[in-house]
């Protein structure tokens, strides 16, 4: 589960950078917070 939720974050990070690309600042930030809050989840890397 840890390895699907580091991906999902991972994920949201580039399509964070792909909004903050198109001018879209807003959807990039909502994509970064939601990137965060999903690696709080499962915590810091071991």
């Amino acid at each position: 589960m840890m390895q699907d939720v580091t991906a999902l974050a991972h994920f949201l990070e580039a399509l964070a950078t792909v909004a903050s690309s198109r001018g879209e600042a807003q959807r990039s930030a909502i994509l970064l917070g939601s990137a965060e809050g999903s690696l709080r989840v499962v915590g810091p890397p071991v």
